[in-house]
């Protein structure tokens, strides 16, 4: 965020016509009475002399004018000497800009007067004014006319003008409230009341410097609206100034340049003598000053300071050049406060603390201009801890609901969602081919989200009944199954245990045993096995008659293989 601040001058660019110039700062006539009918009357004249065009009147032409409005005396004051003008600011910690200059000139003139009914008016005109004051119309061609009333000698002749005590300072912060002693001192003690007043015009792009000036009466200016002369610095604090100590405020909140006015009267045994004007532009420009502007890092939408965690880390938006002073808002400590513009903080929970950043610069953290602070509310909401359930396994389509109960005001989200009958609530069952990791987050209604994942495994029985076998008519052959812990078999005939891996078998013909297995992690499978059951096709040689002492060869087919019996009187068994 930045401030602005107003200029106090009355100067503005260049005017398009040579023959005059946009450079009136502002002005105003006072006179001191030195006795003997004389008067040393003087002029101060404000100018711009970074853009302005015109110098100073060297002479200045002035004119007296009796209560006819009737031209007395046609005076060409000399330039007596220039100051120029400090460059200040209604704030120990800001530097008041350096890219402008405004010169004051001085001239005084002693003139004689001698006591007239109904006194006289001095008079001074200059063109023009800035361009660029917004709350007056044309100001680019409008002048000034800078006046003062010697009272006449039927109330008091003997008078001394009032003199203002100060010229306000060239620079006033927007957005801060202005408060400025614009008071004047009386040498007679005369009474004083202050009021805003109409400037006025003089002067014209024609004849920017009159010589002699008119008489009076004198035009005010015409305010653009909607500013007039009870608002003339716009905004919603309007320029007011106490009617007894001369105190102007305003809160000004607006970016341009304004022309306001500024009228004393003097009253003495309460008859009013005179009056003593002066003329300000006011212009509002850009002012460096400290921003309160905390900015929470963990924040989940932007500018909510709502966290989804009790750590938080904040930074100091805005606050390079300057110190800072957090406080941190927890209740269970005092050490919650931090010198950095980058920190953090831990809170004790859920809730909602109030976060404190004051933004200062330290030249003097005790000027409301050199201190910014800012409270704000940080919430912490309940930190969001799904739970998807232990890991787990599952059999080759066997359906399992994995996921917890669900939280109320909670919405789940599963991911991959391959298997998932719901990945849209907390507990979804899955069907699964293979191994698997799901992934549950979960979301508070705040939107704070959290994260678990749950890993599957498929079980597999790897039931096996072993080789098919081959038997002979009344033979028994023992089966041998494996792949796990349980075992059941099928048909329940011509079997000696159906519960064993190894059970023995005597089928009378060909027959399958189906065994069910079940492993360690329950899950179930199941094999086939047959036994075959044969007829033999052997064939022998027939008998024969030998004589004792003679060998015979004998002959069986029909096999694999072969064991003969007796095994005597035989050459290979």
């Amino acid at each position: 965020m930045k401030r602005l601040f107003l200029f106090l001058t009355a100067f503005a660019f260049l005017g398009t016509l040579k023959s005059f110039a946009t450079h009136i700062v502002g002005g105003e006539l006072v006179y001191n009475y030195l006795g003997g009918n004389q008067y040393a009357i003087t002029l101060i004249v404000y100018r711009d002399c970074l853009s302005g065009q015109a110098a100073f009147d060297n002479p200045a032409p002035v004119g007296v004018f009796d209560s006819n409005n009737s031209l007395l005396q046609d005076l060409s004051f000399q330039l007596d000497s220039v100051v120029t003008i400090q460059s200040t600011i209604n704030s120990s910690c800001v530097t008041a800009p350096n890219d402008v200059c405004t010169e004051a000139g001085y001239y005084t003139q002693v003139v004689t007067l001698p006591p007239s009914v109904g006194g006289y008016t001095i008079a001074y005109q200059r063109c023009c004014r800035n361009a660029v004051v917004q709350n007056i119309q044309s100001p680019g061609d409008v002048g000034a006319t800078y006046v003062a009333t010697i009272p006449g000698s039927e109330s008091e002749p003997e008078n001394t003008s009032p003199f203002w005590n100060n010229l306000p300072p060239l620079y006033v912060c927007v957005d801060l409230p202005f408060q400025f002693d614009h008071s004047a001192f009386d040498a007679d003690g005369d009474s004083l009341v202050y009021s805003l007043c109409d400037p006025y015009e003089g002067g014209s792009p024609v004849a920017p410097a009159p010589n002699p000036p008119p008489g009076p009466p004198y035009a005010p200016v015409s305010w653009l609206p909607p500013f007039s002369l009870n608002n003339m610095l716009g905004g919603t604090a309007a320029l007011t100034i106490d009617p007894e100590t001369g105190e102007i405020n305003a809160t000004p909140d607006a970016q341009g340049t304004f022309l306001i006015g500024l009228c004393v009267q003097e009253y003495r045994n309460g008859v009013l003598l005179g009056e003593t004007r002066r003329g300000i532009q006011i212009s509002v420009v850009n002012c460096q000053a400290p921003v309160a502007s905390p900015d929470d890092l963990n924040e989940i939408i932007p500018n909510s300071f709502t966290n989804c965690t009790e750590f938080v880390e904040f930074e100091a938006s805005s606050s390079s050049g300057f110190d800072v002073f957090w406080d941190f808002g927890d209740p269970t400590t005092t050490g919650d406060q931090s010198t950095d513009a980058v920190t953090s903080w831990t809170y004790p929970g859920p809730g909602d603390y109030d976060l404190t950043l004051i933004v200062f610069n330290p030249v003097n953290p005790n000027d409301p201009l050199c201190t910014d602070t800012v409270i704000q509310t940080i919430t912490i909401q309940d930190t969001v801890i799904p739970d998807a359930g232990p890991d787990t396994f599952t059999c080759p389509g066997i359906p399992i609901q994995i996921g917890t109960p669900v939280v109320p005001g909670w919405s789940y989200q599963w991911a991959p969602t391959t298997g998932l009958d719901d990945p849209n609530v907390a507990q979804p069952t899955a069907t699964i081919s293979g191994q698997i990791t799901y992934v549950l987050t979960a979301t508070d209604a705040v939107g704070c989200t959290g994260s678990d994942s749950i890993t599957i495994d498929l079980g597999n029985s790897d039931a096996d009944a072993g080789t098919d076998v081959i038997i002979c008519p009344g033979d028994t052959a023992q089966l041998q199954a494996s792949g796990g812990v349980d075992y059941i078999w099928s048909p329940n005939i011509t079997i000696s245990d159906i519960n064993v891996f190894d059970p023995l078998v005597f089928p009378s013909a060909p027959q399958e045993y189906v065994v069910s297995v079940t492993n360690a992690d329950g899950c179930i499978g199941t094999d086939t096995v047959l036994v075959n059951v044969v007829e033999s096709p052997l064939v022998l040689s027939p008998d024969q008659t030998i004589c004792i002492g003679d060998t015979l060869q004998i002959n069986a087919s029909g096999a694999i293989s072969y064991l003969w019996s007796p095994s005597t009187e035989i050459s290979d068994v």
